[in-house]
């Protein structure tokens, strides 16, 4: 199987995880509003993969976490601070 145009894909969530052997699956999901204005959780795109290669991304991403914390928090806080300043720039106007 080739792949030529690959997309990327935004989720908030994991809705389900099935996790076995040979393969695991992990259905992602986004926050949505539906034509009526009520907000659902629908299904973005379900991940079928091996398994050990699922278990080797993970441990990737928590260690790549761990090694990148400082920044990691460092964007959170400034993110918090733009936030905080917009909401306070929106009160004075």
């Amino acid at each position: 199987m080739q792949y030529t145009d690959l997309n990327e894909l935004y989720a908030d969530s994991v809705k389900g995880m099935m996790i076995g052997y040979p393969i695991s699956k992990i259905t992602f999901s986004s926050i949505q509003n539906t034509e009526d204005d009520q907000v659902e959780s629908r299904k973005v795109v379900t991940l079928s993969m091996p398994t050990h290669a699922l278990i080797k991304i993970c441990a990737t991403f928590i260690k790549s976490a761990e090694d990148n914390q400082g920044a990691i928090l460092s964007a959170i806080k400034e993110s918090e601070e733009k936030i905080l300043e917009a909401i306070n720039q929106s009160k004075k106007d």
